[in-house]
């Protein structure tokens, strides 16, 4: 006989490896559910509830246009945000500092894309900043490294 343990990893392997509410969350759930029923006293109720879900269904396109065209390479030169959003962009880019303060908006032209520096966390969150440029009419929205830092970064953006 199998371990609960070893059962919820069958159930994982069945699933593309996981139990996420995307794969084999429900497929976990009804063996809870069963075995619960099947050898305690338990009266068994589940409570549903909804959650944010983030999935990218194409790959992100990034390039620059003018002055020359340069493609970029997703998850080697960028990667999307979690919970960005979709579609074309095509707009000028304006330079925002660390993109938290009123003063880093003073120049900067609705419709425009916003380019901010990741690593200001000092003045705000990532949130703050994004929610900042939205806030003054960005089309989207870059963030990027300062100078020195590598690698790529993901984000735990929730909306």
């Amino acid at each position: 006989m199998m371990s609960t343990l070893e059962e919820l990893q069958n159930i994982a392997y069945a699933h593309n490896g996981s139990r996420t509410a995307i794969t084999g969350y429900n497929a976990s759930v009804d063996y809870v559910v069963q075995l619960l029923q099947d050898n305690t006293d338990y009266n068994v109720t589940l409570q549903y509830f909804t959650f944010l879900y983030f999935q990218e269904l194409a790959v992100p396109v990034f390039q620059q246009t003018e002055p020359e065209e340069v493609r970029y390479i997703n998850n080697v030169d960028f990667r999307n945000l979690r919970y960005g959003g979709s579609g074309n962009i095509t707009a000028p880019v304006a330079y925002v500092g660390g993109g938290c303060n009123e003063s880093n908006y003073i120049n900067f032209t609705t419709n425009f894309i916003a380019l901010m520096a990741r690593n200001y966390l000092t003045d705000c969150s990532l949130q703050n900043k994004i929610d900042m440029a939205n806030n003054k009419g960005a089309a989207g929205v870059l963030v990027y490294y300062d100078p020195g830092t590598t690698g790529l970064f993901g984000s735990g953006l929730t909306t």
